[in-house]
């Protein structure tokens, strides 16, 4: 199953290291009604992570792509250990559904990046389609997911999930105290560190793809649980076609 992935907001997505060590990062922001995308879109910038902080910076950026009208849709899959990943890790593939048909086909990726581990990846993925009421202004868990690893190492986890309101009440940018929440927490209910892109604004009346990333460390083997989760506070958000993809890299 390919992950549904049309950002709102931005997410980072960490790639590989080249040979001097630096790591080269993807990030995928909104991209508004203009000269670009006449109806709007996604705008896509790659490069180097210089100063090692984990994010994108302006200065960073070397090279800026646009997906206009078509969602989003990300792919991660496992990758051998060869000449992208030395010890083998995940590969994260992105590009604009041309044909609408709910899958990344290769034709369609406009970015590829590889993060890497010092062994073989494990990816898991949990869909639902079980439609979840966010009405009472507290956290609720749209899915849990497990996943077993066989040492330390890091997880990363990407997820996703189709929001709805009505006019009435819908959290929109004309009332930003009424936004909606959706994030990526593990077993203890700690919330991702991505914790400033957890909260979106919603159009009332039109289903709205929102996705969310985080890492989180994995100190030793066992079987680790982590949620999507959501939340509205003053709107009445339904959160359906849930996705949640766990990868763990040693």
């Amino acid at each position: 199953m390919s992950l549904r992935f049309a950002l709102l907001l931005s997410v980072t997505v960490i790639g590989c290291a080249g040979e001097d060590g630096t790591s080269f990062l993807t990030d995928l922001k909104d991209e508004p009604a203009g000269a670009n995308c006449a109806t709007g879109g996604i705008r896509v910038e790659t490069g180097p992570d210089e100063n090692a902080n984990g994010s994108l910076d302006a200065g960073e950026v070397s090279s800026t792509k646009y997906v206009c009208g078509k969602q989003t849709l990300t792919d991660v899959t496992t990758e051998a250990a060869g000449a992208n990943c030395s010890a083998g890790g995940v590969k994260i593939a992105v590009g604009a559904d041309a044909n609408s048909n709910g899958t990344l086909d290769a034709g369609e990726v406009m970015s590829t990046n590889y993060v890497c581990g010092a062994g073989e990846a494990v990816v898991t993925k949990a869909f639902s389609t079980t439609a979840v009421p966010a009405n009472t202004g507290n956290a609720i868990t749209l899915l849990s997911h497990m996943i077993t690893t066989t040492s330390g190492g890091d997880l990363l986890a990407f997820g996703a999930s189709d929001v709805f309101c009505t006019t009435t009440e819908c959290p929109t940018t004309a009332t930003p105290a009424a936004s909606a929440y959706l994030w990526i927490s593990d077993s203890t209910d700690m919330p991702a560190t991505v914790a400033e892109y957890d909260f979106f604004y919603m159009v009332p009346n039109e289903t709205q793809s929102i996705t969310r990333s985080a890492r989180f460390p994995i100190a030793a083997a066992g079987t680790h649980t982590f949620n999507l989760k959501g939340q509205d506070v003053t709107g009445d958000v339904t959160y359906y076609r849930n996705g949640l993809t766990l990868v763990f890299l040693p």
